[in-house]
């Protein structure tokens, strides 16, 4: 006899398989294996689902149980019986958070589902851990690593404790400890007290730095509490551990020299200096220009490579024979790659998108919102700065938590705090006629959605827009309102790559959004056709979103691999360029036509994506690779999204001699 058929509920994108019966019968089961929730949230959410045959009423029991965590303590404990009403899919179940003043390690409480009626079974999934994540660290750093630059004047140190409410007044101590750098001479010895209001959560005191000029190895010394009194203790990071950088050779930005030719244009010289640390890379020199010395406007974006011994000179051909007046900060902007070649300016933004049909997004159960950056040709203004690459929480995170220390990459934590990008924040979208071509970019497996930022704003100054995701998987995220998580392990399950690719959908969507009715987008956005990218296992995730969405027309696929879809029958026009280790072909070999491949000698996984922090091979080797990834990638894009053809995707070409083993269809 053949099974009768059964109900499949698709729920946040997923399909939830029920087992074959040869009754009709409902499944129950949770909605997810594990929750995290901030003992300060009140309370977490849990979803249990029906699947299967649903027509009619039915009942599951539900109770908490406590494990490392303590009911009345830590949670309340919270029993009861849902009742589903015939189709009801889905109930959600509160269950209140306790906030107590303890500095705990993360406790743990279990979720369970019984005695289900109205012809249901229990599923697989019928009990879930809920971790509840102390906010009560104790008193101390945020970091027991700092890295601060002899010239900086001063480093700021700040202390912090829980945020509960019940926190009273307390004092601690504090003071600094000579190491390699010695008070007096690298720094000014500072101790104190600091005194905490009740329910502040931090507080923060200088120590005053020397700059002595002279060229030596970077020192260390530390920073200690001790002696904590009143309604607080003291947590494990009381020695804060700080590198005072050497600056030598560290000199302010200003002009060396104005003279004007005898055509009336203005031709300015500039000088600054940097030190050894930021020789490899290039010092930015944002330009502005006035003829009252009032009314500012934006002219340029230098780009002087640190390693250059010619003076920098930059010729303004609009001053005529009007007076004008120029300005630049004295302050290094420093950026770790070459500035985009396109002839727009680029900005940022970043914003945070929100899906309502999922949640326990970052292990919060109530979250459905995830970060997103987006660059596109811009029209800066007087006083806009280019952005930093990454956030202050990002740079300075030296914790064994960090995706620094995970990956190994240590030796740049030094620099990261100080490392800018070519884009302006928030500066207003460029007057270009028309709808811009949309690209969506999905990093790899653990990574921000900012590593790769050379390529998205090369693209940005070409006149696309370029949104980029932080998925669930990244280590690090900061939100726009400063909301910083960093997780240690990176979920690489079907279901999670069909969330990255839920990601890009729900991205697409507020791009549509943003096309009708945003102040920057609206009518801006050419959204009937877009092009994707992504590196290693954002290369398969863009490759199911083609699957899934016809209005993608080109992919550039870096490196890709991890857990995937199915490739049959393929038919995007893709480009996908691998490491000289790495040979898949599964996307070129689907594909009927307009496929190409080709691998970058001289490369490993990292050189495709951030070339600077995790690559084995040296930074100039990296960097004549990702000229040729640029350029491809480039010619790739306006051949099917702008109708631009220069045919350099088409076949290797003498002038990128990197470019090995080309193939096309």
């Amino acid at each position: 006899m053949k099974p009768p058929a059964f109900l499949r509920f698709a729920l946040f994108g997923f399909a939830l398989n029920v087992a074959a019966s040869l009754h009709a019968a409902s499944a129950i089961k949770l909605e997810f294996a594990a929750f995290e929730v901030r003992e300060d949230a009140a309370a977490v959410m849990i979803g249990v689902l029906r699947s299967g045959a649903v027509d009619q009423a039915g009942t599951v029991d539900y109770a908490t149980t406590g494990l490392t965590a303590t009911a009345g303590a830590d949670f309340t404990e919270t029993t009861g019986t849902l009742a589903f009403a015939p189709g009801e899919l889905l109930k959600h179940v509160s269950i209140p958070i306790l906030n107590d003043a303890l500095k705990e390690p993360k406790e743990t409480f279990r979720f369970s589902l019984s005695n289900p009626t109205g012809g249901a079974v229990l599923g697989t999934q019928r009990s879930a851990a809920v971790t509840v994540l102390d906010n009560d660290p104790g008193v101390g750093f945020l970091t027991a690593k700092y890295f601060v630059h002899e010239d900086e004047g001063a480093l700021q140190v700040t202390v912090r404790r829980g945020n509960d409410q019940a926190l009273g007044l307390f004092t601690v101590d504090y003071t600094t400890v000579a190491g390699t750098a010695l008070a007096g001479e690298d720094y000014v010895a500072t101790n104190g007290t600091l005194a905490f209001s009740a329910g502040e959560s931090s507080r923060t005191f200088m120590v005053p730095l020397i700059n002595d000029g002279i060229l030596e190895t970077d020192q260390t010394f530390q920073v200690a509490l001790s002696n904590p009194i009143g309604a607080a203790s003291l947590s494990a990071a009381t020695n804060l551990t700080v590198t005072l950088c050497d600056a030598t050779g560290q000199a302010p930005h200003g002009f060396a020299a104005i003279h004007r030719e005898a055509d009336g244009a203005v031709q300015l010289t500039f000088t600054g200096g940097v030190s050894k640390r930021f020789q490899p890379f290039f010092d930015l020199y944002p330009v502005e220009v006035s003829t009252n010395l009032v009314d500012w406007q934006a002219l340029a974006l230098l780009s002087r490579t640190n390693s250059a011994t010619d003076d920098l000179t930059f010729n303004d051909p609009a001053a005529g024979t009007t007076t004008r007046f120029y300005r630049t900060p004295t302050n290094h902007l420093t950026a770790a790659y070459p500035k985009p070649g396109g002839p727009y300016p680029v900005g940022r933004i970043d914003r945070l998108v929100t899906d309502p049909t999922r949640r326990n997004r970052r292990g919060i159960s109530t979250n459905g919102s995830f970060a997103i950056s987006v660059w596109y040709p811009a029209a800066p203004v007087a006083g806009q700065r280019p952005a930093r690459w990454f956030e202050d929480a990002v740079a300075r995170d030296t914790t064994t938590a960090s995706i620094w220390s995970s990956y190994s990459v240590t030796q740049w934590l030094d620099r990261l705090p100080y490392l800018y990008n070519y884009a302006f924040n928030d500066a207003p979208l460029a007057e270009v006629a028309g709808p811009r071509p949309v690209v969506l970019h999905s990093p790899g497996a653990s990574a921000d959605r900012r590593e790769d930022a050379e390529k998205l704003e090369g693209l940005a100054s070409y006149g696309y827009v370029v949104v980029a995701v932080d998925h669930d998987d990244a280590f690090d995220t900061v939100w726009p309102d400063g909301f910083y998580h960093s997780r240690t392990e990176v979920p690489q399950t079907d279901a999670d790559f069909k969330n990255r690719v839920r990601d890009l959908v729900v991205v697409l969507d507020e791009l549509t959004n943003w096309n009708q009715n945003d102040p920057r987008f609206a009518g801006r956005l050419r959204l009937d056709t877009f092009g994707a990218m992504g590196f290693s296992w954002g290369g398969q995730t863009v490759v199911e979103l083609a699957r899934q969405d016809t209005r993608c027309k080109a992919l550039v696929l870096l490196d890709p691999g991890g857990p995937g879809g199915s490739v049959q029958g393929f038919s995007t026009p893709s480009l996908t360029m691998h490491n000289s280790g790495e040979s898949e072909q599964s996307v070129f070999t689907a594909s009927k036509t307009n496929a190409y491949w080709f691998q970058i000698s001289n490369t490993d996984h990292a050189s495709l994506a951030n070339h600077l922090l995790y690559s084995g091979y040296p930074l100039a080797s990296n960097r004549e690779a990702e000229r040729a990834i640029d350029a491809y990638a480039f010619s790739f894009f306006n051949k099917w999204l702008k109708g631009q053809e220069d045919h350099l995707h088409e076949s290797a070409s003498r002038e990128f001699p990197r470019v090995i083993n080309f193939k096309k269809k």
